[in-house]
């Protein structure tokens, strides 16, 4: 069995990384990272320059499926689908 390794995926209009993109990736190219590398952690935008603790937010635009955040547990196409579906609800 061959394997290919890839840097980059792309599924249904989603990005796959390792790490997460820059954001500028997620305005029109692509409508989701799903990503891992954050081991228990979300990804987050400032509200403002200032990149305060009290002006952060979770970017719902980046979907995190690293398996230590998970408790290896893994995450459902249909799971994902839901997740694109409120942030179109949402934008």
């Amino acid at each position: 069995i061959r394997a290919k390794l890839y840097g980059v995926g792309e599924h249904k209009g989603c990005i796959l990384t390792h790490v997460p993109v820059h954001p500028n990736q997620l305005t029109s190219r692509y409508r989701l990272n799903l990503h891992g590398h954050m081991h228990g952690g979300t990804y987050v935008q400032y509200l403002d320059d200032l990149n305060t603790k009290e002006n952060i937010f979770p970017d719902e635009k980046y979907f995190n499926v690293n398996a230590d955040s998970l408790n290896l547990f893994p995450v459902e196409w249909s799971d994902i689908e839901e997740h694109i579906i409120y942030i179109n609800n949402n934008k």
